[in-house]
């Protein structure tokens, strides 16, 4: 699935899907943003991208955000996403909210409306709320950072 907003131009891939020039630019943007950017040391490789699709989001060819979402059962019980992300360099241009609204999309359209789950960093509550999620957790650390569940009905 390609879409195409102002010019910042999306793919949705499955895993299976990607190729390896794909994989790699993902990998590198999350490493980017959630291991250098945010000192955090942790397993960004997971075990779940094998079953999740992958939304790659591209300005001017370069890789500049992306996002991953999650069938049920991966890690909630409800259908999640996460990983999503903004290279440092683009951010400020609303281009984080274009990712979520396409993910929640997809979901949607392609997998069937259904209660989205999420872990979302506090900071970012009140975005994730002007989009339909509410808090369902207290706050918790992840990796040092402060996150709470939210959950979109």
């Amino acid at each position: 699935i390609n879409f195409i907003c102002f010019v910042l131009e999306t793919k949705l891939k499955h895993f299976s899907a990607l190729d390896l020039n794909e994989l790699y630019d993902a990998l590198q943007l999350r490493q980017i943003v959630f291991v250098v950017e945010q000192n955090s040391t942790y397993l960004d490789a997971d075990g779940h991208d094998k079953k999740a699709w992958h939304l790659l989001a591209y300005f001017d060819e370069k890789l500049v955000g992306y996002s991953r979402i999650l069938p049920p059962g991966c890690t909630f019980a409800a259908c999640s996403f996460g990983r999503v992300c903004v290279h440092p360099q683009y951010r400020g241009r609303g281009w984080g909210r274009i990712l979520v609204e396409e993910v929640i999309k997809f979901i949607d359209t392609q997998l069937g409306r259904q209660p989205i789950h999420i872990a979302a960093e506090t900071y970012l509550l009140p975005f994730y709320q002007s989009l339909g999620f509410a808090p369902v957790s207290e706050v918790f650390l992840d990796c040092n950072i402060p996150h709470i569940e939210m959950l979109r009905s």
